[in-house]
C-alpha cells in the first residue's frame, strides 16, 4: 500500500507455524524519501493475525516518528527470540501437580 504523497510503501509481513497458524504479523514500511531507504517495522498490536494489506489513514504520515522504528531484520529477529525462549521456559517448567495448591 503506498502512501497518498508516494513517498511511503508500507507491507504486511506475516510469520506462520508449522501447522499453518499465524505466529506473529506486523507491518514493514519503508521511506523512499530516504537516501538510503530502509524496511523498518511496525509490530502489529493487535497481536498475530492474518491481513490482506495495511490501512492507512488519509492524515499526513508523521515521517519523523516512523524512522524511528526500529529497522525490520534485526528487530523481527529478537522478536522471535523472545518468542523461542519463552517457549523454551514453558516446555522446561515442571507439570502441574495436580491436588490443592
Amino acid at each position: 500500500m503506498w502512501s497518498r504523497d508516494g513517498r511511503f510503501v508500507f507491507a504486511t509481513s506475516v510469520l506462520r507455524g508449522a501447522e499453518g497458524r499465524v505466529v506473529f504479523s506486523s507491518i514493514i514500511h519503508v521511506d523512499l524519501g530516504q537516501p538510503r531507504p530502509v524496511a523498518r517495522i511496525l509490530e502489529d498490536r493487535v497481536g498475530a493475525i492474518v491481513r490482506l494489506t495495511p490501512a492507512l489513514t488519509t492524515a499526513r504520515l508523521d515521517a519523523a516518528a516512523l524512522d524511528r522504528d526500529p529497522e525490520y531484520l534485526g528487530e523481527l529477529a529478537r522478536i522471535m527470540t523472545e518468542l523461542i525462549e519463552q517457549q523454551r521456559g514453558e516446555a522446561a517448567a515442571p507439570a502441574g501437580r495436580g491436588g490443592a495448591p
